[in-house]
């Protein structure tokens, strides 16, 4: 959809039920954009934001299966714990731009300072989207993390939460 005047903000989690964390885990958007990673995934993970970046087409989450190992470092003598990743446990693509209606992009495009906030929910073999519109505080600036309200949402993961 192109730059609408409104920024995104992707957020990741686990599903309650989930039985694993989830490693190795990354999301990309269409363009190849990298929008959020976690090298280890146990509860809720974080957020990211992008000024005029447009939603996404669509955005491929993935996580990978996990190896533990050590490293000795000569210069101090120490052995440290490390962890890299193998090959993908899960990967799937989620549909974006079509799933949200045009009246929450032109009601995000109309007010300077609002948002799109994209929820990925990741299950143990599945991964859900919801999505609302993320309201700037009256009177403030961006300034890091500000409480938001709800204004649009659909089914889903953000379905009955605040935004």
């Amino acid at each position: 959809m192109g730059s609408r005047g409104f920024g995104v903000v992707v957020t990741t989690g686990l599903i309650n039920n989930v039985t694993q964390p989830k490693y190795g885990v990354a999301l990309y958007s269409d363009s190849g954009r990298y929008l959020l990673g976690h090298a280890s995934l146990t509860g809720m993970g974080g957020s990211a934001g992008y000024g005029g970046m447009g939603l996404p087409q669509w955005v491929e989450v993935s996580w990978r299966e996990p190896l533990r190992g050590t490293k000795f470092i000569p210069s101090t003598g120490n052995t440290i714990d490390i962890l890299d990743f193998g090959k993908d446990l899960g990967r799937f693509r989620i549909e974006v731009a079509s799933r949200i209606p045009e009246e929450v992009v032109q009601y995000a495009s109309a007010e300077r300072g609002r948002a799109i906030k994209l929820m990925f929910q990741i299950l143990d073999d599945d991964v859900v989207m919801g999505w609302c519109v993320q309201e700037p505080p009256q009177g403030r600036r961006w300034l890091g993390v500000l409480p938001f309200r709800r204004r649009f949402q659909t089914g889903g993961v953000g379905a009955g939460r605040d935004c």
